[in-house]
Order: structure tokens, then C-alpha cells, then sequence
């Protein structure tokens, strides 16, 4: 029985994220819907696509990354620890390839996709606790 038990801890979630980690989820879970969508989208609207084979690997590789990030805010709804480890790298890859933008076009545009990415990173780091592993109660 103990065995179910550390199973069932593993699958339901024994942590409660808090409300700010949830409303993030729900903001990436709905950007991530509408990712998808817009990829399926453009690929079944010949119009919207050349046809090239480059086009449509594009097309499917921004379809994959909806698809991965609706299950990163999943994740990070039921408070997974593998949700925030991917969240935090996702959101600080971002912030830097944009802190690269900026340096190569400084506008103020740009300086926003910097800052929002990073905000998220380090509001997701300060709720790190939340989805710690180690402090998970096993049964």
C-alpha cells in the first residue's frame, strides 16, 4: 500500500502552488492554446504558406512548442518540479536571446521582451520552494 501511496504523491499533487503561480500558468496555458492553434492554422490554409518544405517544418516546429508549453502550464498549475525547471529555463533563454536583440536594435520595443521574460523568470525562481522535490512528503 505504501507504494500506491508514493505513486499516487507523485501523479496528484501534494504541493499547492500559490495563486500568482497559478494565474502564470493559466497566462502561458492560454499563449500556448493560441500557438498551437495559429500553427495548425497556417498549415492547413495553403494561402497562408509558400508550401516549401522549410515552411512547413517551421509551421510544425512553433505547433510542437505550443503543444510543449500547454503542458509546462499544466505542469506548473499542479506544482511539478520538472514544470518549474522548464518554465525558469524557457522564460531565462528568452530574456537573454532578447537581451541579445537589444544590444544589436536598441529600441524600447525590444527592451520589453527582455523585461517581461525575465520578470517571469525571477518570479518563478522566488517560487521555487513550491515545487521542491525534496520537500515532498512520501507516505
Amino acid at each position: 500500500m505504501g507504494m500506491i501511496s508514493r505513486w499516487a504523491d507523485t501523479v496528484g499533487s501534494s504541493r499547492k502552488p500559490s495563486i500568482g503561480v497559478k494565474i502564470l500558468a493559466a497566462i502561458f496555458g492560454v499563449a500556448a492554446f493560441v500557438l498551437a492553434i495559429a500553427a495548425l492554422e497556417i498549415a492547413t490554409n495553403p494561402s497562408l504558406t509558400d508550401g516549401t518544405t522549410a515552411s512547413l517544418l517551421v509551421v510544425a516546429f512553433v505547433f510542437v512548442v505550443g503543444v510543449g508549453l500547454l503542458v509546462v502550464a499544466a505542469g506548473l498549475w499542479i506544482g511539478r518540479s520538472w514544470a518549474w525547471t522548464w518554465g525558469f529555463v524557457l522564460y531565462t533563454g528568452a530574456a537573454i536571446s532578447s537581451l541579445i536583440a537589444v544590444v544589436q536594435t536598441p529600441e524600447p520595443v525590444t527592451l520589453l521582451g527582455v523585461v517581461v521574460p525575465a520578470f517571469v523568470a525571477v518570479y518563478l525562481y522566488s517560487k521555487r520552494e513550491q515545487f521542491d522535490t525534496a520537500n515532498t512528503e512520501s507516505v
